[in-house]
């Protein structure tokens, strides 16, 4: 539980207030306050997987997400920056294992670019600030972190649900599945031909698993091109060009049926769903 937080409502109006309550500034603009500090513990480094306790609220004391919620433990990759201005990827890096802090931050760029949700809340607005309190429990070494997943997340296809389910709820992704179980989010329509079985496209496209980490691209090399209806590629992504035109834009959820399935491939565990960045280039 978030013991520490008993007082968070103290710390409700900081962002706005941070001198009277006891609220610094980062150099890159980072609002953050720490509550327990442990200097000669570890800190995590670029690349690290951390386990955190935690929660964040609007400034209203709206509690938008608790991570005592959920029945797994909550991990997260310790990434650069994903925006301007204090970020959630800051707050990390401040922190040494044990500490608690509350870090406030713009809620517009932390939700869309920290927790990659496409459709944010009507009540955010561009200023307004979200308050994320932390409490950073274990650092997890690479051997540790693949048996925590393997563990937690990769059992079975009910897992997997449960998980994809959690990400579709944190990204705020409203759209429904088609028959095949792909979600397909569309981010710019494209305004060319559409293919069908039988043509080839070319497709640039990243591949992320459902935590956000990147698998693999074709930005910076040469783009994807292949057959639709021959099986050369996973039937998710397959599935998921036929519904752009061309010089459209889509981010496709794929459920693990229409990736590797219960086997895995390579560096893809079982029952993971990946998730593609795509765009549509040409269609022959």
């Amino acid at each position: 539980m978030f013991v520490y937080f008993l007082t968070a409502t103290l710390f409700l109006t900081a962002c706005n207030n941070k001198q009277n309550k006891g609220f610094n500034e980062t150099d890159n603009g980072l609002e953050y306050k720490f509550h327990q500090q442990h200097p000669d513990n570890q800190k995590p480094k670029k690349g690290d997987v951390v386990i955190l306790n935690m929660m964040y609220e609007t400034s209203d004391g709206n509690v938008l997400f608790n991570s005592d919620d959920m029945d797994r433990t909550y991990l997260q990759t310790i990434r650069s920056a994903s925006h301007s201005g204090g970020s959630f990827e800051e707050a990390l890096a401040m922190m040494h294992l044990q500490d608690s802090a509350s870090f406030c931050i713009n809620g517009h760029d932390f939700l869309k670019f920290s927790m990659k949700q496409e459709n944010l809340p009507e009540y955010i607005d561009t200023e307004d600030k979200i308050i994320v309190h932390i409490k950073l429990k274990d650092i997890l070494q690479k051997d540790e972190y693949g048996n925590q997943i393997t563990k937690n997340l990769h059992t079975s296809e009910a897992k997997e649900m449960e998980l994809l389910n959690h990400y579709l709820e944190i990204t705020n992704t409203t759209v429904e599945p088609d028959s095949s179980g792909l979600f397909v989010v569309h981010i710019e329509e494209g305004s060319g031909k559409k293919p069908k079985s039988g043509d080839i496209v070319t497709i640039h496209y990243t591949g992320t698993y459902i935590s956000g980490e990147p698998f693999d691209t074709s930005l910076g090399k040469q783009p994807l091109r292949f057959p639709v209806g021959e099986g050369k590629v996973i039937k998710g992504l397959e599935l998921g060009v036929q519904q752009l035109k061309e010089g459209g834009k889509a981010r496709l959820i794929i459920p693990s049926k229409l990736a590797y399935g219960k086997q895995g491939k390579d560096k893809i565990m079982p029952y993971s769903t990946l998730i593609f960045e795509i765009e549509l280039i040409n269609v022959d």
